[in-house]
């Protein structure tokens, strides 16, 4: 399955919104996610950023670590050179990511 058909099951920001609707504004935000272990104990992160993601320092890619088959990477500077001889500021704008942090 690609990096784009995965992402395309995410919540969009509209979706979020309206599902945080009825929440007390006043309330804490986590993220909870697999810890990976044999109980699949679920982890409260705390959500400390939230922004766009920055598609000259990071992508999404598979990753066979990653129950979701997601991972973000980090681009060195080799990385974000090869990328702007790769794609164009078009190819990279029609899957726009938010990452909660």
């Amino acid at each position: 399955m690609s990096v784009q058909t995965r992402l395309e099951r995410a919540m969009t920001v509209k979706e979020l919104i309206a599902a945080l609707q009825n929440c007390d504004s006043e309330a804490r935000v986590v993220f909870g996610c697999d810890y990976g272990d044999r109980c699949h104990t679920e982890q409260a992160l705390q959500v400390e950023d939230c922004s766009e993601m920055d598609y000259g320092r990071e992508t999404i890619e598979d990753s066979g670590y990653s129950e979701s088959g997601l991972a973000i990477k980090k681009a060195d500077e080799d990385d974000r050179e090869q990328e702007e001889i790769d794609e164009t500021e078009e190819d990279r704008s029609d899957c726009k990511v938010v990452i909660l942090r």
